[in-house]
């Protein structure tokens, strides 16, 4: 099994300060949301998902969309608003996986407009097994993303890493 971290197409919204874990605030959420994809990135085109994905005991929130708008192609992006940092105000981390198949370990196997979009769920996993698997403590409730026909993508929330590196994100696909 093998897991790596993506700096492309990652970035994050950091602002200094010495806060404590509390819950993200909708405003705080909307805020990135608007700052990363813009002012078509509206609750009406980006789902949202509410669950602790950081192991801090608070609940984060996940947004999610598929961008029909880079010259690149589709992507399916996913947005990670949380308080488990030692920053003031919300940390806000974002990844873009691309429509390509199963051409790299990064990528979404579904066509959009043809195919149902990516279904973006959290589920719990035995902590040993994260362990295990990655060598390192992990948070044990990564966020998944499904097309339902390529293997599920999961990103893993890491604990450890410093507040000064912008991916907090452990990507893991089978």
């Amino acid at each position: 099994m093998k897991f790596t971290r993506y700096t492309l197409a990652l970035t994050a919204i950091m602002i200094m300060g010495t806060g404590t874990a509390h819950a993200v605030e909708d405003a705080e959420f909307w805020g990135g949301v608007r700052e990363k994809w813009g002012q078509y990135a509206t609750p009406e085109t980006v789902g949202v998902l509410k669950a602790d994905v950081t192991c801090d005991g608070v609940e984060d929130i996940i947004g999610y969309r598929t961008n029909l708008d880079n010259p690149d192609g589709a992507f399916f992006d996913i947005l990670l608003a949380t308080d488990d940092t030692d920053w003031e105000n919300a940390y806000i981390e974002t990844h873009s996986l691309g429509f390509d198949g199963d051409m790299n370990q990064y990528g979404m196997c579904g066509t959009p407009g043809e195919t149902p979009p990516p279904e973006v769920f959290v589920e719990a996993w035995d902590e040993a097994e994260v362990t295990e698997t990655f060598g390192v403590s992990l948070c044990n409730k990564p966020i998944g993303i499904s097309d339902g026909m390529c293997d599920i993508n999961y990103f893993f929330w890491d604990p450890d890493v410093p507040d000064d590196v912008p991916d907090a994100l452990v990507h893991f696909r089978n």
